[in-house]
């Protein structure tokens, strides 16, 4: 009997332990290190805007991932990510997520940035202007604010975060 309240104080003393949350500083070696404007993207979802369906997914779509480019004012391609996302239907449709920091310079917080990319769906080439400001936290750092403009057009603007994401109907 004593064995057994001993192993149950002890199993019960090593959860309380683990629900014990830490306080994480920017020296630890962590699994969660903290976000940086290295980690900001802007996220775009391609819709027909005759049907609201998707136009980058698996199957019958407009297009597939493949053929999306993104390229910079000089011409150089740009690496970006297509997220899958199934929906309630198992249909797969694709976010396209382009890095904010897509040039390749060094970025100085509080120093405002503009760049000016080309979106190619076989053929169709479309533009991303984006404006952001880096600044820096105590740990990592973020966007104190985004604007984005698609052809010209305000799509979205958002302040202290590190993602901006948006439709855009074709």
């Amino acid at each position: 009997m004593k064995k057994n309240i001993a192993l149950l104080i002890t199993v019960l003393f090593g959860l309380s332990l683990y629900s014990c949350k830490r306080n994480y500083t920017c020296d630890d070696d962590t699994r969660d290190a903290p976000l940086s404007i290295g980690d900001a993207s802007i996220g775009i979802l391609f819709k027909d805007k005759l049907t609201g369906d998707f136009l980058i997914k698996e199957g019958l779509g407009t297009y597939l991932p493949t053929d999306v480019k993104v390229f910079d004012e000089n011409q150089k391609e740009v690496r970006f990510y297509a997220n899958a996302i199934v929906d309630q239907n198992l249909t797969k449709y694709y976010r396209i997520n382009i890095p904010v920091t897509a040039y390749p310079i060094r970025y100085e917080m509080g120093t405002v940035y503009t760049h000016k990319l080309y979106i190619n769906l076989k053929g169709d080439i479309d533009t991303l202007d984006y404006t952001f400001k880096p600044k820096a936290l105590t740990c990592g750092s973020q966007l104190a604010h985004i604007d984005v403009k698609y052809n010209d057009i305000d799509v979205a603007s958002v302040k202290n975060d590190w993602a901006v994401g948006f439709e855009i109907k074709k």
